[in-house]
């Protein structure tokens, strides 16, 4: 899968954008807001597990929605804004933890089954595209001819792959941040570093009284979109063109990635302990226990930290929480990587297409997407959904939340995958092995090319 990724820089500047994320100031996953249990909306009659499922009653369809997000706190009120057209659709929703999820979308789908929509993100779109409507025509038909403009033109442009349209996307994300807690540091007598040296100086200073930084390393996934990060940093934009065939993955940048992911662990900056920290659980956990004052994860955090939206019976909630982008050890003002950060699609096995068609394009763009990114605070793919943060719940949040968008647009290397599901997980596996000194860096990059090589 290739993109334009230079385009999708520029699309970020857009003044639509400017008008979202910015007013007022300028699937790793999401971490602690679901839980295992699966979560029904008021509308279900009962649970469903395969795609088109008649529901009991009046109702003039009745359709299974799976994800790892919405968070669960938001499914009624999204629902209910569905509803308020669709009083005669009754949706079942069952929000699952991250692993669980994909296991089992993956085993449904491959027999068939599934449910009528589900949450998708570009990063996992060539493992399941075969299994996705194309939505181009079936939008047409529900919505009218009309119905692009229901989005940003540019973010919609980039979410079409080799010319088809399999997800309605939601919002755009990236990695790498570092939401920091300002309180917490004022507390051990630290400022916010600036800078890899002044935050390799500052972890060591408080290494022997606090966690310096929290980062989800037990996950083999986690581990390797921080390794391709690294990559680009080195390179910008040469994890996409090894993964398109034009460069390779024993090429330089690869290697020297490997140095820059030993120095920071050697640093105290990325803690030898992270790779014991699962990144769905443990790290959001820690960071609200207090336990560090920086934790390493995404864009799609600001909801959470910036605004407060999970942090209500935390240690952290009545603590100053700002973000910035993460140093590299070769560069200070880093590039960030990201893409379509959530989204959704229908299952080309649904019996209820065009139910689906609507709910899919309520929850992208309508007032059921304005609820979802008010808690999410991702940057928005719709045309009509605005984001104001002059109501963040600090200033440190108010004068940091910019530089996500900031970076977003400016210094956009690519994506944080190789959007090749084989070279993905074997990056991980090689990453680890490495971490562990198990592995050295050319072995681990060997094994990479001949991952992309048998996969073609």
């Amino acid at each position: 899968m290739t993109r334009n990724w230079r385009k999708l820089c520029s699309l970020l500047l857009a003044a639509a954008m400017v008008g979202t994320i910015l007013s007022g100031c300028g699937s790793e996953k999401e971490q602690g807001a679901n839980t295992a249990e699966p979560s029904q909306t008021a509308g279900a009659q009962q649970e469903k597990d395969t795609a088109g499922d008649s529901g009991a009653g009046t109702s003039a369809a009745s359709l299974s929605f799976w994800g790892w997000i919405p968070y669960n706190n938001v499914i009624e009120p999204m629902t209910a804004a569905f509803q308020e057209e669709n009083a005669d659709i009754d949706v079942d929703v069952q929000i699952m933890d991250w692993g669980a999820y994909w296991d089992k979308l993956t085993l449904d789908l491959a027999n068939g089954e599934g449910p009528d929509v589900f949450a998708m993100n570009l990063d996992n779109y060539e493992k399941y595209k075969d299994y996705m409507e194309p939505l181009d025509g079936l939008a047409a038909q529900v919505i009218g001819d009309d119905w692009k403009t229901l989005f940003n033109e540019k973010m919609l442009e980039n979410t079409y792959v080799d010319g088809d349209l399999k997800i309605f996307p939601v919002d755009f994300g990236g990695q790498w941040y570092v939401f920091y807690n300002k309180t917490l540091l004022g507390e051990l007598g630290q400022s916010v570093p600036n800078g890899y040296q002044a935050f390799a100086d500052y972890a060591k200073a408080v290494e022997n009284d606090t966690i310096p930084m929290i980062f989800g390393g037990k996950e083999a996934l986690n581990v390797a979109y921080l390794y391709l990060w690294l990559v680009n940093n080195q390179n910008p934009g040469i994890v996409s063109k090894a993964a398109a065939g034009e460069a390779s993955f024993e090429d330089e940048a690869f290697l020297k990635g490997f140095e820059d992911l030993q120095k920071m662990i050697d640093d105290g900056v990325i803690p030898k302990n992270s790779f014991g920290i699962d990144p769905t659980t443990d790290a959001d956990s820690l960071f609200k226990e207090r336990k560090s004052p920086m934790i390493l994860t995404g864009a799609w955090q600001a909801g959470a930290y910036l605004a407060g939206t999970q942090l209500a019976d935390s240690k952290i909630a009545k603590d100053e929480i700002g973000v910035f982008a993460m140093p590299t050890p070769i560069n200070d003002n880093p590039y960030v990587v990201g893409s379509i950060d959530h989204g959704w699609a229908i299952n080309k096995n649904s019996k209820d297409k065009e139910a689906a068609m609507k709910l899919v394009a309520e929850w992208a763009a309508g007032d059921a997407a304005q609820i979802w990114l008010e808690e999410l605070y991702g940057i928005p793919c719709a045309a009509g959904v605005t984001l104001d943060t002059t109501n963040l719940p600090s200033q440190e949040a108010k004068d940091t939340i910019g530089v996500i968008s900031a970076t977003l647009s400016d210094q956009l290397a690519g994506p944080r995958s190789t959007g090749n599901a084989a070279v993905d997980n074997k990056t991980g596996e090689v990453v680890q092995a490495f971490v562990q000194g198990m592995m050295d860096a050319k072995d681990a990059t060997a094994q990479m090319q001949q991952a992309y090589e048998s996969s073609k």
